[in-house]
Parts: C-alpha cells; structure tokens; sequence
C-alpha cells in the first residue's frame, strides 16, 4: 500500500508509519506525495483525511520531478492546477477543513479526476490529464501545519468508492498491468 513518501519533502513531519504527514515550513518542494504512481490506465481510488493549518492545503495528485504539477482540490473550495500542459478544470467544489474525508477518483484512461467530500461528488473536476508519471499529494505552499492521513485501502475506506473504481495499492497495480497485457493477447 503506498504511504506519505519521506524522501520527496523533508520540511514536515511523517508518523503512523508514514500514513500521516504535516508540512513544518512553507519550504519547497511543496508537494507531500505518496509511494506509489497512479498507473497510466484504469481507475483508481483513495481517500486522505485533510489537516489545515494555517493557509489554504490542498489535495490531489501531483509530483515534484522533474517540475513541480499538479491538480488539486483547496481547502477554499477551488480547483488548483499548475504545470500540467493541456488539463481543464470545471466546477466550484465545497470547501474543506481538517477531519474531512477527501476522496480522489483518477480514470487514468479517460484523463479525468473527481473529488469527493465525506462521500460526495464535488462539482466539475479535471479533464485531459495526460497519464503519467503522478502521485497521490498534499500541498502545502504558504505554512506550517498542512497535511493529511493517507488511505490506499490499507484500512476499510470511510466511504465507498466510486462503482469500478479499485484501491491504489501495489498488488492492484500489478494486476490491472497483466489483466490488460492478457486481453491484447487475446485480441491479437
């Protein structure tokens, strides 16, 4: 199951054995990302427990290398993307604050990221994501005290996930790699 990646950003604090993180500078790199790449197909669910602290974090996907990209969902209840050629954003999602569920439905084959909010679909999302190379994260570009609990399916989820959608986890990713490597077998 991926965790909070302490090697990515070393101004914050990792603990529960590195499920949980929280920004202790406004320091870059600024993305707090996970273990484990989204792969570049299928669908793909987790959750992270928000943590605000002093500014406006936000919760998504992302990475740090070879720039900093990313698409997330604000605390302040707006969509954040930079660095990511080609994406679209619609929609005015609610905000959020610290306890509150956020969960993250990427169709890697479709390019698409929803967000739910203790359950519920939030307005729009992010069109036209190219597959590649990102990361569960949390953003924390102003202060201390931002981050989250990271839930890949490591523990029952606070709320179902979307219908097709499956956990990020290891296990899964290498699985959905040969179910899709078999059917063009097949179809060849």
């Amino acid at each position: 199951y991926a965790t909070w990646n302490p090697l990515e950003r070393t101004a914050a604090t990792y603990s529960e054995a590195n499920l949980k993180v929280v920004s202790t500078s406004s320091a870059a790199p600024y993305n707090m990302t996970s273990t484990i790449q989204f792969p570049t197909t299928g669908k793909w669910y987790c959750e992270v427990e928000g943590i605000k602290g002093a500014s406006n974090p936000a919760i998504g996907m992302g990475n740090n290398i070879p720039s900093d990209q990313f698409a997330m969902y604000r605390t302040s209840g707006v969509y954040l993307n930079g660095g990511i050629s080609g994406i679209a954003s619609s929609g005015t999602p609610a905000t959020w604050t610290t306890g509150d569920i956020i969960g993250i439905a990427y169709d890697a084959s479709a390019g698409t990221l929803s967000f739910y909010k203790n359950g519920t679909l939030q307005s729009g999302g992010f069109t036209s994501i190219p597959a590649t190379g990102y990361f569960v994260a949390v953003r924390a570009d102003s202060a201390s005290g931002d981050g989250g609990y990271l839930n890949c399916g490591q523990r029952p989820f606070a709320y179902t996930p979307p219908t097709g959608y499956v956990r990020l986890n290891k296990v899964m990713c290498i699985w959905m790699q040969l179910h899709i490597q078999a059917q063009v077998h097949l179809y060849q």
